[in-house]
């Protein structure tokens, strides 16, 4: 909210994220063995007033890197965060990464594995380390309240639906996030 539209009052800026934001794809490739994207994801944390301009936003750079591997039907996703210092009131920019399913997925240490019907997927998480993996419901959706704010109200976007959330506890400004998944 220190540099979109105050979030309280434009409630679909969920997260600091807007709809504005494109997937700007800086590397590809495409083999028999794998399959590779490298995109920036930067400008979906822009004023959505002027979607070129990024001088006041505190987040940098969000730069996700996807690979496939057919072989092992392994999925690799790289994420790296660079947030800029920050004066808002709440601190300092959260960074996190969200993964949304479909029921309550089973968090055990760093690995993850959500059930639906005859579907599995497992994730394991290897970056950042010791992260902190929360699942939150979103049948009643706390967003954006934190404990931060007392008189905080939820949106009230209740999907009914799960989502994982993957900390660094060091609240680094240049958190990396390394994730693998096998369906």
């Amino acid at each position: 909210g220190d540099y979109q539209y105050n979030q309280m009052d434009n409630p679909p800026l969920c997260g600091g994220q807007g709809g504005w934001g494109r997937d700007e794809i800086s590397a590809d490739e495409m083999t028999d063995g794998y399959s590779y994207i490298r995109s920036d994801l930067s400008s979906a944390y822009n004023h959505g007033a002027d979607t070129t301009d990024p001088a006041a936003r505190t987040l940098e750079y969000f730069y996700r890197s996807f690979a496939y591997l057919r072989q092992a039907n392994v999925f690799v996703v790289f994420d790296q965060t660079k947030a800029l210092p920050s004066a808002n009131p709440r601190g300092e920019y959260r960074k996190h990464i969200r993964w949304h399913f479909p029921d309550r997925p089973v968090v055990a240490g760093s690995t993850l594995t959500m059930q639906q019907r005859d579907s599995r997927v497992n994730m394991a998480f290897l970056l950042p380390d010791a992260a902190t993996i929360t699942p939150v419901s979103e049948l009643e959706n706390p967003d954006p309240c934190d404990g931060t704010m007392p008189d905080c109200v939820p949106y009230g976007f209740n999907s009914g639906t799960w989502r994982v959330e993957v900390r660094d506890p060091a609240a680094s400004r240049t958190t990396p996030f390394l994730t693998v998944i096998q369906p």
